[in-house]
């Protein structure tokens, strides 16, 4: 079961940065002048398409820290990003990110709406749902998180 998993994520970095290499060439490197219009049109396009499946990922763990000459341990937290690579709820994320984590939250990003002020990562708009590790791979720095549900909004390869 851990070399699918690791043979999943593999492959979702290698498919990821095929997709990124070749959106590049097909669409800046093939013309011969690049507009700030036209960059700026390319990025729109792409967050469009890829917004709706990244997520934010809030993480708690414990570490050992050093007060007054103690070791004590403390609760650390932490946030990252992810993508959703399944409508099942799959997530490839850094393992960094989640490396000894012991509580992971997931913000699925809403419909985007006007009237929604985004303008402060502090106050998260969307819906949170608890996440847990299922797979990581420690020589690519990845990990495949699962969340409860179907019908996710994915990150396609085209």
């Amino acid at each position: 079961m851990k070399s699918i998993i690791k043979i999943t994520i593999t492959l979702c970095a290698v498919i990821a940065l095929l997709n990124v290499q070749m959106l590049a060439q097909e669409t800046i490197f093939e013309k011969e002048k690049l507009t700030a219009q036209d960059m700026s049109n390319h990025i729109q396009s792409l967050s469009e398409t890829v917004g709706k499946s990244v997520v934010q990922i809030f993480v708690t763990s414990y570490e050992p820290v050093q007060k007054a000459g103690q070791i004590q341990i403390a609760k650390v937290r932490g946030t990252g990003s992810g993508v959703i690579v399944d409508p099942n709820g799959y997530i490839v994320t850094n393992l960094h990110v989640v490396r000894g984590a012991v509580k992971i939250k997931i913000i699925i990003q809403k419909e985007p709406n006007k009237n929604l002020d985004l303008s402060s990562i502090l106050k998260p708009v969307g819906d949170m749902v608890e996440g847990k590790i299922v797979g990581v791979d420690q020589e690519t720095d990845l990990a495949i998180i699962k969340i409860e549900g179907t019908n996710y909004p994915v990150f396609t390869i085209r």
